[in-house]
């Protein structure tokens, strides 16, 4: 027995709706979920970007001291 195209169409107007609001509020308590983790990861690499700044100066202090670049 073979299941006609406009049979599937027609459950697929009934289903869909509800399975896109399922997945918009699933996407939402997702997003709240997920919010510390990501704002833990924000601020390791903002703590990494200072310390490559803080190392950028050292080098370029310990350089600046080189009789090549006096």
């Amino acid at each position: 027995m073979t299941v006609s195209p406009r049979f599937l169409a027609n459950n697929a107007k009934k289903d869909l709706p509800d399975q896109w609001s399922n997945t918009k509020k699933l996407a939402n308590s997702i997003k709240i979920a997920i919010s510390p983790l990501v704002q833990r990861e924000a601020n390791t690499i903002k703590k990494r970007i200072v310390l490559f700044d803080i190392r950028q100066v050292l080098y370029k202090d310990f350089f600046k001291n080189y009789e090549f670049f006096k």
